[in-house]
């Protein structure tokens, strides 16, 4: 069965429901929330590719429905209408503190609805209800994984953690010419930062005419940004061509770079393409005098390292989730808050830019809590007291036990996941400056008999408890007899 990757970012109101949800972050385990009511009983349905998942709660007399959020549009003006918020947003609507739902959403919003970012045989997706808020717990403070990953909005989006029925998602439209050399992006109009901010290319000539190439800000460009992604590879070139559509030029082919701006754009969403110019430019020496910044230079204890400052302000991936991503333009679904100690909090964005099947704008969490816990074992204890309702990326494998026997205290499931990736990877640099080294792991029978000296099977019996299976990219025999024959018959005997 293909997997399929999601994040649950929608759940109806929890009244008095029983919940927790855990998996391990290697895709082995899940804990998901159990819903009883008046007698009526549904589970949670729980699939999962690229480490995320989805997770849908039906009940028949119940108030709650999760539903499957961060997912990629369906067409891009089939959108119902009128749209729907949430009730939170609606008092601030009402009271004159916020413009209408139609205002905040680009002319296009996305729109999730079944098949688009999980096939739908995977996944039963159904209309949620607003409510919330999530708990969360972790032991590492000021970062919660799970949080990151469930915010995650690279510029394309496909179903799974691969690049089947790829999609614009904060773009509304991308096209690939010249033989894949230049890659060309239309931003959604109407899209807008959580401060109300339009998005436009100067948001994207600003990422990377200025911080990108600018040799202080980043001394070395990313080898994703260079062409065919080698290390001595041409930056690539940018081209503005109105307010919304820009193209990525590269001297040579670079097919690999729409997975990057997808599946790559997981690990870091948007943020190293797209940046709120608005906002960082008072951090930015070509924008704002050294002495417009002493004030919060000083704060920091720096000098004139204006550089150092713009690192601090400039809030990239899993940084999302701390104290000073506060008051940060973002296009996330939840941005960070204030909160009380302990607690990351974090609030649904009034500009997200998409909406369900039935015109509600997403996400369906009005608010999650992160707890913070001293150690695992306190995250266990506050799982299985019923205190936390989901958990990924801090359960154990090893603590399986613990998790069964206390389901029915803690009011939760666990559920045995497959996972989008290898957890153990062995790698080598072939790239070394030993040049024996370089040669050896250079040579296909050396990498032959090094895969036929690991014990596989081993691996998963002990590791993990049985519950892993081998890989298909590679052969998994394990004949060491063999491995030692080839790397004789190389030389290494001597």
């Amino acid at each position: 069965m293909s997997w399929v990757t999601a994040v649950e970012k929608a759940v109806a109101g929890w009244s008095d429901v029983a919940r927790t949800g855990i998996s391990i972050h290697g895709g082995l385990i899940c804990l998901a929330a159990k819903t009883e009511e008046k007698g009526s009983r549904r589970l949670l349905h729980i699939i999962q590719e690229g480490g995320l998942f989805v997770k849908t709660s039906l009940r028949t007399y119940g108030i709650t429905a999760l539903v499957v959020v961060f997912v990629l549009a369906v067409g891009t003006g089939a959108s119902a209408s009128p749209y729907n918020e949430s009730p939170m947003l609606k008092a601030l609507v009402e009271a004159g503190e916020l413009p209408p739902v139609e205002q905040r959403l680009p002319e296009e919003p996305f729109v999730v609805g079944p098949g688009t970012l999980a096939p739908e045989e995977h996944v039963d997706f159904e209309i949620g209800q607003y409510g919330g808020p999530l708990r969360m717990v972790s032991s590492t403070p000021e970062v919660n994984f799970d949080v990151y990953i469930m915010s995650s909005e690279p510029l394309l989006r496909g179903q799974g953690h691969g690049m089947a029925n790829l999609q614009p998602n904060l773009v509304s439209h991308f096209e690939v010419t010249e033989n894949n050399t230049v890659f060309t992006f239309t931003l959604r109009k109407g899209l807008k930062w959580s401060d109300g901010t339009p998005v436009t290319t100067e948001d994207v000539r600003f990422a990377i005419e200025d911080v990108m190439f600018n040799e202080v800000l980043t001394p070395v460009v990313p080898v994703n940004y260079r062409s065919a992604a080698r290390a001595g590879g041409d930056p690539m070139e940018l081209t503005i061509v109105d307010d919304y559509t820009f193209s990525l030029s590269f001297s040579e082919p670079y097919g690999g770079f729409v997975t990057d701006t997808s599946v790559g754009g997981w690990w870091q969403s948007y943020n190293v393409l797209l940046k709120p110019s608005h906002y960082l430019k008072q951090y930015h020496i070509d924008y704002t005098p050294l002495e417009d910044m002493r004030a919060e230079l000083q704060a920091e204890e720096f000098e004139d390292e204006w550089w150092q400052l713009f690192g601090l302000r400039d809030i990239v991936g899993s940084a999302m989730t701390r104290t000073r991503a506060i008051g940060f333009p973002t296009l996330h679904p939840w941005m960070r808050v204030d909160g009380p100690d302990g607690v990351m909090v974090f609030q649904r964005n009034p500009y997200f830019h998409k909406v369900d099947t039935a015109g509600n704008q997403l996400p369906y969490f009005d608010e999650i809590h992160s707890y913070e816990a001293s150690d695992i074992q306190m995250v266990n204890m506050m799982v299985i007291s019923g205190e936390a309702d989901w958990l990924r990326d801090q359960a154990a494998l090893a603590s399986m036990p613990l998790y069964v026997q206390n389901q029915e205290r803690g009011g939760y499931e666990v559920l045995v996941l497959e996972h989008h990736l290898t957890p153990t990877v062995l790698k080598m640099n072939p790239h070394h400056e030993d040049e024996t080294w370089s040669s050896l792991v250079n040579n296909l029978e050396f990498r032959r008999a090094l895969n036929m000296a690991i014990d596989r099977q081993e691996i998963i019996d002990v590791a993990y408890f049985g519950m892993a299976e081998f890989p298909t990219l590679v052969p998994s025999e394990y004949d060491p007899e063999e491995a030692n024959r080839i790397l004789d018959s190389i030389g290494m005997d001597q």
